[in-house]
Parts: C-alpha cells; sequence; structure tokens
C-alpha cells in the first residue's frame, strides 16, 4: 500500500493498465506475430486475402502476369521484377477464387534459361503449350507441357525473333485458334499482328498490320475478349478499350472506352477476363484486384468492390489539404477499442467511436478539432487521456484535455523542439518518448522525461540507425508501434524495387532498448487498398488495425486478426 501511495497519477495508472494488458497477453494466445494475422474482410476482390509469407524472391506477392487454365482450379502468377523469371502455378479449391490459393505454389517453371525478362504469357487453349514475351531479346519463346496445364511437365520448344518489326516488346496475346499472334511494341506505340501459317507454331509467324488506338499513357500490356471482338491495351492507371468490327483483325479496330484504374497499382501487363463479366488484374505491389462488369466485355462498367467488414473508409470524415489532396496523418487506438484518432492533410484531428469495441463496422466520426497549428505527423495520448501529443514537422505539442479523450476540450499547447519524422510512440510509464524520423525514417530517436508525459522535461537520450540488413532494398518506414512490453517493434515500409508499400517489417528488442534492434520478418499485406502508413495493436496483439491510403482516391482502416 506504500508503494502505490508514492507512486504519481501517471505512474499508478500506466501501472494498472500495464498488468491488465500483460495478463491479457500471457494468455492462451500469445499474439503479435505478424504472420499469424490474415485479413478479416469478407471480400473475393483482392488476392492475397491472407499475409503473404515470403520475404525475397520467390514470392506471390509481387505479381504482374496472372492466366487461368480452362476451368478456373489453377491460377498462374509470373513474379515481378522479372530479372529471373520464372512462373508460378497455384491450385484453386474453388474456380476463379484467389481465396482459396494459399500460399504455396504447386509447380514452377524456371525461364531465366531463355528469357532475360518476361512482359508476357499465353496458353493455349489446352493447356499444353506456353508462350514467353522477351522485351530485352524481342523474342517470343515457346514451350510444350505434356500434361497440360502441369508447369512441371514444360520443356523449351523454339523461339521467334520478332526485332524486324518490334524494338520492345510490351504485351502478348493469342488468337484462340492459333493462327495468329498479337504483340504490343512500346517503341512505336501500337499493337502488332502477326500471321501463323501453321497454328500455334511461332516459326511460322509473318508480320501482318500494326494499330495504334491514339491514347495516351505507358504501354504496359494487352489482353483480348474471348471472341476476338474487343482489344484492351494497359497502361499504369488505365486501361483503353478498342472495338474490332471483324474479329481478330486489327485493320478494323477502333477506339472505344477508357477505364480509370483506382486500387491497382503500375506495372500489370495483362489481364484475365473470364465470361467477360470478371477482370482480374495484377499488380507488381503485391496483389491481383478482382472487378466486376456489368456489360459483358466493357471496361468501362468494370467496378472493385470493397470489403463488406473490418474495413472503414475515412474519405468522406477528413478534410483536404493542398492541392486538395486527402490524406490520414497519424493514428492512435484507445486500449479500450471504442476510440480511433486520425489527422489529416488539412490540418485536423478527429475522433471516432466504435459503438462495439474493436469493430471497424460500427465506427462513426463523433468529434473534430480544428485549432491545431500545422499538420500532424503522428499522434499519442497519455493512458488516461488527459493528456494529447502531436508531432508537427520538428515540433512535439502537448495539449491538456479538460475532459479525458474529448478533443474539443484541448487547451493551449506546449511545444518542444525535436527531430521531424512519422511516427510518434510514448513508454507507457511516460518516462521516454520515441520518433521516427531522419533519412528514409530509418533513425529512433529515444527521449526522456524527468516527469511522465511532461515533455518540458525531455531532453535527447540515444539515437538508433535502422539497419538495412534483411531487406532486399533500402526500405523507407512510414511510422511505428510496439507490443506492450517494448520487446518488439512493428514499422510499415516501403519495397522500392517493386514499387509497393503494402510492407510490415516486425523487429525484436530488448524492453525499450534498441541497441539490439533486429529484424525478424516482413510481411506483405497485399490485400489492402494503397500504401500502409500505420499499423496499431490492440492491447493482447491478437488484432490490429491497419492505416492504408492511395493517392487522392482511397483512405481506410482494415483490421487484420490472429488466425
Amino acid at each position: 500500500m506504500v508503494l502505490l501511495h508514492r507512486r504519481t497519477g501517471y505512474e499508478l495508472m500506466s501501472f494498472i493498465v500495464n498488468a491488465l494488458i500483460q495478463a491479457a497477453s500471457n494468455s492462451a494466445s500469445s499474439g503479435w506475430d505478424l504472420n499469424d494475422f490474415s485479413f478479416n474482410g469478407a471480400t473475393a476482390s483482392r488476392w492475397p486475402q491472407v499475409v503473404g509469407t515470403s520475404e525475397y524472391y520467390p514470392s506471390i506477392d509481387e505479381s504482374s502476369l496472372v492466366a487461368f487454365n480452362n476451368d478456373g482450379t489453377k491460377v498462374f502468377i509470373l513474379p515481378s521484377p522479372t530479372s529471373s523469371p520464372y512462373l508460378n502455378a497455384y491450385n484453386l479449391s474453388s474456380a476463379y477464387n484467389l481465396t482459396t490459393a494459399g500460399n504455396s505454389f504447386s509447380a514452377r517453371v524456371n525461364l531465366s534459361s531463355q528469357a532475360t525478362q518476361v512482359v508476357g504469357i499465353f496458353f493455349k487453349p489446352d493447356g499444353t503449350k506456353l508462350y514467353v514475351a522477351d522485351p530485352v531479346d524481342d523474342e517470343v519463346y515457346e514451350y510444350n507441357l505434356s500434361s497440360a496445364w502441369d508447369l512441371s511437365t514444360a520443356s523449351y520448344n523454339q523461339n521467334k525473333d520478332l526485332s524486324s518489326q518490334n524494338s520492345s516488346i510490351a504485351g502478348l496475346w493469342f488468337k484462340s485458334d492459333g493462327t495468329k499472334m498479337f504483340v504490343l511494341n512500346e517503341t512505336n506505340s501500337n499493337c502488332e499482328e502477326w500471321t501463323l501459317s501453321s497454328a500455334w507454331d511461332i516459326s511460322t509467324a509473318s508480320y501482318s498490320t500494326a494499330f495504334g488506338d491514339g491514347q495516351s499513357g505507358a504501354f504496359r500490356g494487352i489482353a483480348f475478349n474471348s471472341s476476338g471482338t474487343k482489344l484492351y491495351r494497359l497502361t499504369d492507371s488505365k486501361i483503353y478499350e478498342c472495338s474490332l468490327s471483324s474479329a481478330w483483325s486489327l485493320s478494323s479496330a477502333s477506339y472505344t472506352d477508357t477505364l480509370s484504374i483506382t486500387v491497382t497499382a503500375p506495372e500489370c501487363r495483362n489481364f484475365a477476363l473470364v465470361s467477360g463479366t470478371s477482370m482480374y488484374l495484377p499488380s507488381t505491389q503485391g496483389y491481383v484486384d478482382k472487378y466486376t462488369l456489368s456489360s459483358s466485355d466493357d471496361i468501362s462498367t468494370a467496378t472493385w468492390t470493397a470489403p463488406t467488414s473490418d474495413y472503414y473508409s475515412l474519405m468522406s470524415d477528413l478534410t483536404a489539404g493542398a492541392f486538395s489532396l486527402i490524406s490520414a496523418r497519424g493514428l492512435f487506438l484507445k486500449n479500450e477499442g471504442d476510440y480511433f484518432y486520425c489527422g489529416d492533410a488539412g490540418g485536423d484531428i478527429h475522433r471516432f467511436t466504435m459503438s462495439t469495441p474493436f469493430n471497424l463496422t460500427t465506427a462513426s466520426k463523433t468529434q473534430s478539432n480544428t485549432n491545431l497549428s500545422g499538420t500532424v505527423s503522428d499522434l499519442f495520448f497519455s493512458p488516461d487521456g488527459t493528456k494529447f501529443f502531436a508531432l508537427i514537422g520538428s515540433s512535439l505539442k502537448s495539449y491538456t484535455l479538460s475532459t479525458a479523450w474529448d478533443i474539443s476540450s484541448l487547451g493551449s499547447a506546449t511545444s518542444l523542439s525535436v527531430n521531424s519524422g512519422v511516427g510518434l510512440h510514448f513508454k507507457p510509464n511516460g518516462d521516454s518518448f520515441y520518433i521516427m524520423g531522419g533519412s528514409s525514417n530509418r533513425y529512433i530517436y529515444t527521449y526522456d522525461m524527468s516527469t511522465a508525459f511532461d515533455i518540458s522535461t525531455a531532453s535527447l537520450a540515444a539515437t538508433k540507425y535502422i539497419s538495412q540488413t534483411g531487406f532486399p532494398t533500402p526500405p523507407t518506414f512510414y511510422g511505428m508501434t510496439f507490443d506492450v512490453d517494448g520487446t518488439k517493434m512493428y514499422a510499415p515500409f516501403n519495397r522500392p524495387d517493386i514499387g509497393g508499400n503494402q510492407w510490415i517489417a516486425e523487429f525484436s528488442m530488448s524492453q525499450w532498448n534498441f541497441s539490439n534492434l533486429t529484424k525478424v520478418r516482413a510481411i506483405n499485406f497485399g490485400n489492402v487498398s494503397g500504401d500502409i502508413t500505420k499499423v496499431r495493436f490492440r492491447p493482447n496483439g491478437r488484432n490490429a488495425l491497419v492505416l492504408t491510403e492511395q493517392y487522392q482516391t482511397s483512405v481506410a482502416l482494415l483490421t487484420y486478426s490472429e488466425s
């Protein structure tokens, strides 16, 4: 009892909260392991629906080309980048349902003995031949499959040099009977038609004609509908549709429609169109999107469906900043799960109430404060909700709340000059706080306080550089959070080699001591829309809120749970 009387209010609150949290975290399931987390929301609009397990190549999560077998029970994915290309096959227990693919491939064919890079794949409709386009050598390679659709039986057969007409292949397709081959020419900005005098034998291919759709954008890939009356050209952000009045004849083609891609990242090289109403679009950023077409083969009617559960769109709740940019800045999840807080590019802070704790489908915005001077990078609250902290540029601002957790009751700010950054976290007992910043946000700055949660007593105590060891390419981090006892750190980061920010790294460390900070794993959360910028955990470590955003098109929270 004497010990309790000697504690400050903050220390007592922290002591009780931590005891409860630790008791929860030590129960039957330990939590806090990213390998165990998967997305709760029910939707088949994006794959992988579960967390990817790979950290390096090979990876199912870096798709740039996708194809199905004839009955939809197999999907073929070509990982990107394509410097050492290979093709993976995955079995689907439910036809065309990518969520049933699992995380391990059923077979693989190594293409690197022939192709330097791969920008196009195509299967003969009976699954006995595979064709691969190489943009470096401007060649198409043909493989035989002794057992239909089984990549383990694939063997190289022959090649066709297209360099006489094509100086940079960007896509590949065949007429359904194998008598015509179509390749996209990135240099000349057109689609070429080649005639095969012997069906499916590329050695008999001869140049016929070319067509340009007259539209702008990069040349990334091509596809046709099953009847050959529609041609689609892919760019980084759009799909252009052309109609062919004479099936499979480019001389009869004319531009008709455009689809603006709002949820798929750049570098997709083809898409699979099933029955004219389901379109599967791959992305090098780590996922395959499913679009539904309300009018068969008309891509202008294609829509992507957001998850129906464990998903909350923030687009209508946030204030736009410069250039009308809608962006989320910072995220804080209250331990009890009834509130979460988010800043925006307009410099405002918002409170969201979940009528059912930790259930995003019950969330609604209930408060806003527009009196913060500057745009928040990250935010934090003391355990009792009476102090609010905002990282704004190179200043950390501390506000007292006259009513706990009520951001409309913010008092005047106390400011401390700190290292600017993208992440802010306080130790539960309030004697230290941490800022992630510096070059590519690869530094952790530790500030110690002689009085708990009183930043006027803070001073810089240590600086830790986050080693790039274990990362395929130098990462840029976007924030951090910790488990309850400070022995694990989690940080969203990008993969510049594949252009994706859907990754979260998990680190181990001594308790609140960064001297031995070590990367444990990096996981691709590939079914999110846009780039992951923040992740926050429920105190038991079994649920996580992931904040994602895509430039001016989507800002959302998703719930992941331990499997």
